[in-house]
């Protein structure tokens, strides 16, 4: 399997490093829980979004904003571990939101 994601990986100490292809904001279900939750690229953390929880799902709030599965879970992972975290990059998805191969650049921030 190609790991065709390294070749845009950050230089080490790039601390600012936003993959390009992330959206302004993408709706994801929280790992621990399922609460929605609104993710704004750049932006470490969420927000819950607790008026759409009975209306909506993050797939259709995502799907109306034109965000594609891979860009959710790079979001996701960004908003974790960090927006120069290799996994903060679509390009490390599939088109169903799978990670394409191991990641090992991402880990917990210290804030």
């Amino acid at each position: 399997m190609s790991n065709d994601f390294d070749l845009w990986a950050p230089e080490p100490g790039d601390s600012d490093y936003i993959a390009p292809t992330l959206p302004q904001r993408a709706y994801a279900s929280l790992p621990s829980t399922g609460e929605l939750i609104r993710i704004e690229r750049g932006v470490s953390g969420y927000y819950p979004e607790p008026e759409y929880t009975e209306l909506a799902t993050a797939k259709m709030l995502n799907d109306v904003l034109g965000v594609s599965m891979a860009q959710a879970e790079a979001m996701l992972t960004g908003s974790m571990f960090g927006w120069a975290c290799p996994g903060a990059n679509p390009a490390a998805y599939d088109e169903n939101g799978k990670l394409r191969g191991a990641i090992w650049a991402c880990s917990l921030k210290a804030e």
